[in-house]
């Protein structure tokens, strides 16, 4: 049984009106009210409310899992061969791309985080499963991200990605000049555009400090196609797809900064390398998803 998460700012007086007012923003069925304990399960905090009644604190965040049988379309559900590594403290997924990894201004849109809240609260939906968010991928890149499932796995995994001690690899397929030189560096800092219409970001020598390590794999193909590897120092949005941009070299499939048109980004997060916040053994994931499949 797949769920849709969703998540709401309690106005109240109850739970009802809260539920009502989601199934309104969803444009479901407002009968759909007396599926609460069947189709539908209600959590304040992470506590399960089975009474429609309930008053919970205004702008409590109220959590429902929605049974996927009351969408016509599919939901976004975590499978099985998702999931890269996984113990009591920590689970990598390899993330498809077209999916975003944390809720969007598009209510009731899925995204990987809820997804797997999901996927661990159906196991026990006597309560809402823990996840912890620490980084995040762009909707259109692919690969590994990391999630945490105990709150005592945070500090560390916190302190990593703060001090650039996780170190993450991607795959980049790129438009433009042959490299003149087979590894290079770019250090350039990086700030939002705010003249643009849509999100995006520029270099910016009064922005955040940004460097990012390339090597190229292979030229692909004759007309200018490379395949590149890339190594992000810091974590700033939109980072590798701007860095290469600068260089002439836009990722394939990214209209943002000029990528020859694709049906996706050919952008992908293959490798992740961490200490185990828990008994700092170190880790080097990779992902699942081959290089014939994602060429």
């Amino acid at each position: 049984m797949a769920m849709k998460f969703v998540q709401i700012k309690s106005q109240g007086p109850h739970l009802k009106e809260d539920l009502l007012a989601c199934l309104k923003q969803m444009k479901l069925s407002l009968s759909l009210v007396d599926q609460i304990n069947n189709k539908i399960f209600c959590y304040v905090k992470d506590k399960r409310i089975f009474d429609l009644h309930f008053q919970p604190l205004k702008n409590s965040l109220v959590s429902i899992l929605f049974d996927s049988i009351l969408f016509k379309e599919e939901i976004f559900s975590i499978k099985p061969e998702m999931i890269v590594y996984e113990d009591d403290a920590l689970v990598v997924l390899d993330k498809p791309y077209g999916i975003a990894t944390q809720s969007t201004q598009v209510f009731g849109q899925d995204y990987l985080y809820g997804a797997l809240i999901s996927y661990y609260t159906e196991k026990n939906p006597k309560k809402l499963a823990y996840v912890g968010l620490h980084h995040r991928l762009d909707r259109d890149t692919s690969g590994l991200v990391l999630f945490t499932k105990k709150t005592s796995a945070n500090k560390s995994i916190a302190e990593q990605f703060q001090k650039h001690q996780i170190y993450k690899k991607y795959y980049a397929f790129t438009s433009g000049p042959t490299p003149k030189s087979k590894e290079w560096v770019v250090d350039a800092p990086i700030a939002r555009d705010y003249k643009s219409k849509w999100f995006k970001c520029k270099i910016d020598p009064k922005g955040e400090k940004a460097l990012s390590t390339f090597r190229l794999l292979q030229a692909v193909e004759e007309g200018g196609v490379h395949f590149i590897e890339c190594e992000p120092k810091t974590g700033r949005t939109h980072q590798l797809r701007v860095h290469l941009s600068s260089c002439d070299l836009p990722i394939i499939g990214d209209r943002t900064y000029g990528g020859l048109s694709h049906p996706r980004m050919m952008l992908h997060a293959f490798e992740l390398t961490i200490h185990h916040p828990l008994n700092g053994k170190k880790l080097q994931l990779s992902s699942n998803i081959h290089l014939e499949k994602f060429l």
